[in-house]
């Protein structure tokens, strides 16, 4: 029997109920919760973040730096902090 045998999980039906019970559903109403106030503030979100962006290039630019890219990453903690900084 090789290693992999061992750790093979034998009864995936009791695993998946195991799985969901312990991971899916702590916190399921808070993710909802969160992702609504989210959808609904996202105009807002969206404008605060640009404001945003051009106070960090303009300051960048006052110590002669070139103007920071954005990513997607950026915009997600963004959002992130925006919404804990309102505590839904």
């Amino acid at each position: 029997m090789s290693k992999g045998d061992k750790n093979r999980i034998t009864d995936q039906a009791k695993f998946n109920k195991e799985f969901d019970r312990i991971f899916n559903k702590k916190g399921e109403d808070k993710m909802s919760e969160y992702k609504d106030h989210v959808e609904q503030e996202h105009d807002n979100i969206l404008c605060d973040f640009q404001k945003y962006m051009v106070e960090i290039n303009k300051v960048r630019n006052d110590y002669g730096l070139k103007d920071m890219q954005f990513s997607s990453k950026h915009f997600e903690e963004f959002e992130r902090q925006w919404v804990e900084a309102r505590s839904i």
